[in-house]
């Protein structure tokens, strides 16, 4: 209750599409005001991302689950909007996760642009995919494409002591999800033949080299 979100994507007509609104619970819409002016063109076919913003999990879920047309076809770029509207907040799209992902759909930094509040664009031609991971909702079965071309693309690296059976630990996490008892799973796990890593330290790359070569995986 209380909670608003804006921007996504119109038709030049100045209708709101359905596919570009990322839902949030009970959150109300606040539509584009009639006398708005129009944005920078960019030309040539973009696709929509959805939304640009610093959270790894976002990152390999909602922005890698836009990306399913890529697959398909090539585009001129890509398009999305920072979460905190300000066009000021663009940079953080800078985040290396970002790059990483679109690296592995062909996708190179020059080519991602951004949308805000204070700085709207318009694309010459432009898709708005149904996103392929939906928040509380599922996944459409395309997104196992999806991880798969992350996989091959950056699934390379060498892991010394590639560990077969992971526990991924929270211990050295310094957010505010962590376990009040992650020194006993790792006790546990230890016992089990699994290895604790803190993959967060690890580069991107890495990550997933690490996900990749492990046949089990366990963690909170």
């Amino acid at each position: 209750p209380g909670k608003v979100f804006s921007g996504e994507v119109y038709s030049s007509s100045g209708e709101l599409c359905e596919l570009s609104v990322r839902h949030k619970g009970s959150a109300e819409h606040v539509p584009r005001p009639p006398d708005a002016p129009p944005g920078r063109v960019i030309p040539g076919h973009l696709l929509y991302v959805g939304e640009l913003f610093e959270h790894f999990g976002h990152d390999i879920l909602e922005l890698t689950g836009h990306l399913w047309p890529l697959l398909e076809r090539p585009f001129d770029g890509v398009i999305g909007q920072p979460w905190r509207q300000e066009s000021s907040a663009a940079q953080t799209i800078l985040n290396s996760t970002i790059h990483e992902v679109m690296k592995a759909f062909g996708v190179t930094p020059d080519r991602i642009h951004v949308a805000a509040r204070d700085a709207p664009v318009e694309a010459e031609r432009l898709t708005v995919p149904e996103g392929a991971f939906m928040m509380g909702r599922g996944a459409m079965t395309i997104l196992a494409r999806c991880y798969e071309r992350v996989a091959r693309f950056h699934g390379n690296v060498f892991i010394p002591g590639q560990p077969r059976q992971i526990l991924l630990s929270r211990s050295r996490w310094r957010g505010a999800a962590r376990s009040a008892n992650q020194s006993h799973l790792e006790a546990l796990a230890k016992r089990m033949g699994m290895v604790s890593m803190h993959s967060q330290e690890l580069p991107f790359a890495a990550q997933v080299s690490l996900m990749r070569g492990a046949r089990v995986v366990a963690g909170l």
